[in-house]
């Protein structure tokens, strides 16, 4: 719980910075990164442990990031080899109807949820949500 809640407070003060430094010369930006393989996770130099074939490298999470920069976009999303971009963004989706429809909070694990969601990632459209 700890972890998911630090990365909810890392989100929160980064929304708020950015609001904050709107119209100054800095800018903000938020990495939410997907599956990575990094030192933190057994890929450090001189390893033997293989990059698992669904994780992202760090230097392609960084590579991203800094591309999302260059665009003067806020959120970096960043998908993995194994989910896409698209169905994080249909996952961010779902779990905003959580409150506006009055479901359960994190439903998209919940057994009762678990169909319906399933059925509404397959049909839910993006076309104007994606550049």
């Amino acid at each position: 719980m700890a972890y998911n809640a630090s990365k909810f407070a890392v989100r929160a003060l980064a929304e708020h910075l950015s609001y904050d430094m709107r119209g100054s010369s800095t800018s903000v930006h938020l990495l939410v990164p997907g599956w990575t393989f990094t030192g933190l996770s057994g890929g450090a130099p001189g390893s033997s442990k293989e990059k698992p074939p669904g994780a992202w490298t760090g230097e392609q999470v960084a590579q991203r990031l800094y591309d999302t920069m260059k665009e003067g976009k806020f959120w970096a999303l960043c998908p993995d080899n194994d989910v896409t971009e698209d169905t994080d963004k249909r996952r961010m989706l779902w779990t905003a109807g959580d409150a506006v429809y009055g479901r359960q909070p994190l439903s998209r694990w919940r057994e009762e949820y678990k169909e319906e969601s399933k059925e509404w990632m397959e049909k839910v459209k993006l076309e104007g949500l994606i550049e």
